[in-house]
């Protein structure tokens, strides 16, 4: 509800045609995450399928390993070449051609006949999946506005995680190479569905010196015949104090040595650092061992299953915690629950108790808390941080090496269960996420009904305070309101 401070065109009512507009892109733009989800998924499904006496393909356990791993490391650089178009030639092209590679990994592991098939065919889809994995987020955070973009925002997360659970569905009702043939369509539908979208309204405010073209963009995000021009003045001026407009290659690689974008740039690699050694990815696929130590005994697609429907349920509770309490403080409840969690589970381990069905619930536990903000919004939080002229790059490079933290955090953590056992291992996830905890209650900025400009404003150090920022914007409002009404009884 909008009061005097704050204006109607930034926090539109929840149940409107404005939300529901803008909902209705996100979830469009995020389909392209269930491929993600369905990619990061099917070694649950070849792994155990190649495992049987029928398989044609035989392997080792290494060659395992690089089926899991293959994708993380070519999405790495399937992401340096998203931010590079995504700035260059726009988020939509992005989101159209990031299905190209995906559909043909999919089809060149369906027609594969050894583990080196498979294993091109998962580089090929990384690349896809890099391209996809941050354009998503960009183009949400670039047209929803300020109390709708953390709600939207998590939605391609919540996709990634329904991604999960229907390949889990697939690995359970088909072979492994029918699966890649149901994906290889899906991806290929999307990318023909994601060639109608439209650009982002920021983007053309980058690309576009004509206020038309910016307000045409604009209007297709908002309801028809609703007033956008205050919204259009705060873009505009916007553009105008800052110099927005495309840099060349050059120039955004000097940007990214400025103030502005190192401190927000530190800010997100720091929290998507310690979410990877607080062990989000890599516990994951330590679900069998919990349920031995448990002594229930289920089928591992039936494991898979259960975690991915987790996953599932919490994301869309996530999503609708950022709309009420913003990003912030489910992030400390989030690294504070998995602190605790871990800590109790450490000691139930190392007790040997006869406890072990409180051993899972510990465990699911532990999952509902990193669904709820380790997972899903670091990834959401830096597109909303990262400046207009360098976002798609520098989004880029932050999911380039998040991708590389997946890869190195399950290496070193899988050295140190070696070396020192699982226990311990779990005990420092909980000493790293109770570390979080205060990391992201002191250094951590919400940006919670902040617009972008404000949010670009504040790390430049030229932000005015968000009173006088929306008591502009209400002057200008009025001014334009007594200029109309002046018009009209000079024409009376």
């Amino acid at each position: 509800m909008s009061t005097i401070d704050e204006p109607p065109f930034l926090f539109p009512k929840f149940v409107s045609k404005s939300t529901a507009i803008q909902f209705s892109y996100g979830v469009w733009v995020s389909l392209v995450n269930i491929g993600i989800g369905l990619a990061f998924a099917f070694p649950l499904v070849i792994i155990p399928q190649l495992h049987r006496d029928s398989s044609s393909i035989n392997f080792d356990r290494n060659q395992q390993s690089w089926i899991a791993h293959t994708l993380t490391l070519c999405a790495a650089m399937g992401c340096l070449i998203n931010g590079y178009i995504a700035d260059r030639y726009g988020r939509r092209v992005v989101l159209t051609i990031c299905e190209v590679p995906s559909c043909v990994g999919w089809l060149y592991i369906a027609f594969a006949s050894s583990t080196l098939h498979v294993l091109i065919g998962r580089a090929i889809s990384g690349i896809g999946c890099g391209m996809a994995m941050g354009t998503p987020r960009t183009y949400i955070s670039e047209i929803s506005q300020p109390n709708m973009r953390g709600l939207i925002g998590v939605v391609p997360n919540v996709f990634i995680s329904l991604g999960l659970v229907l390949q889990s569905v697939l690995g359970v009702t088909m072979s492994w190479r029918s699966a890649c043939y149901v994906s290889a369509i899906f991806c290929a539908l999307i990318g023909c569905a994601n060639y109608f979208l439209h650009e982002t309204p920021y983007y053309v405010l980058m690309t576009d010196d004509s206020d038309d073209n910016i307000m045409e963009s604009l209007k297709r995000f908002r309801p028809a015949g609703s007033d956008i021009n205050d919204e259009l003045d705060h873009m505009l001026d916007f553009k105008l104090r800052n110099d927005i407009r495309r840099p060349r290659f050059i120039e955004q690689i000097k940007l990214i040595f400025s103030v502005e974008v190192c401190q927000p740039f530190c800010i997100v690699t720091i929290f998507l650092l310690i979410t990877q050694l607080a062990g989000v990815t890599i516990i994951f696929f330590w679900t069998t061992d919990f349920l031995e130590v448990s002594n229930i005994i289920v089928k591992s697609e039936v494991e898979q299953c259960f975690v991915a429907f987790t996953r599932f349920g919490v994301g869309v509770c996530s999503a609708i915690l950022t709309y009420k309490v913003g990003t912030k403080p489910q992030s400390i409840v989030s690294s504070l629950g998995v602190g605790i969690t871990c800590l109790f589970l450490g000691t139930l381990l190392s007790c040997k108790v006869d406890l072990y069905v409180l051993v899972v619930a510990c465990y699911v536990v532990f999952i509902i808390f990193v669904t709820l903000g380790y997972y899903t919004l670091p990834l959401t939080m830096m597109y909303e941080l990262y400046p207009l002229q360098i976002r798609g790059l520098l989004g880029a490079i932050s999911v380039s090496s998040f991708n590389i933290m997946i890869f190195g955090s399950s290496v070193l953590v899988s050295f140190i269960r070696e070396a020192f056992g699982q226990v311990h291992v779990i005990f420092m996830f909980g000493v790293i996420s109770v570390i979080e905890f205060f990391y992201l209650l002191y250094c951590v900025p919400e940006t919670k009904n902040l617009t972008l400009p404000e949010i670009e404003e504040f790390f430049k150090n030229q932000r005015e305070p968000r009173r006088n920022v929306v008591a502009s914007q209400l002057s200008q409002a009025s001014t334009r309101h007594i200029k109309n009404l002046t018009s009209r009884m000079h024409l009376k």
